[in-house]
């Protein structure tokens, strides 16, 4: 008789919990001004396959651990429908995905007159 002991190590991976954190941008921007929008991310356990998407803008983090520091540089023209919306989807050490999301609204002014007309189709669509 031969008695066999196995030994396993597993590691339980709670979910990352990725934050958006300090989101700061003007609450009111000039239509035809250049648009900063700053934010951190957080997340204590390293994530990996970050995708930022703001409205139509997307950027691409490989992975970090921590906090990650995040500046945008960009048009107000993304924004005509008055709102900001941050969409992050990511994934753990073990490739499960995640999703986070944020909204915010800012007043783009000074539109020219075609821009009333692409923002009517900004807030229908």
């Amino acid at each position: 008789e031969v008695d066999m002991n196995y030994i396993l190590n597993l590691n339980i991976l709670n979910e990352p919990g990725l934050k958006i954190k300090d989101l700061d941008y003007p609450i009111q921007v000039n239509y035809n001004d250049e648009l900063i929008i700053n934010f951190k991310l957080e997340s204590q356990p390293l994530v990996k396959n970050i995708n930022i998407k703001i409205n139509k803008i997307e950027s691409f983090i490989q992975e970090f651990q921590g906090t990650k520091e995040i500046s945008i540089k960009t048009s107000p023209k993304h924004f005509l429908d008055n709102n900001i919306n941050i969409k992050i989807t990511y994934q753990d050490e073990n490739g499960n995905s995640y999703e986070t999301s944020e909204t915010s609204t800012i007043l783009v002014t000074n539109l020219p007159w075609y821009a009333h007309i692409l923002r009517l189709f900004a807030i229908i669509f």
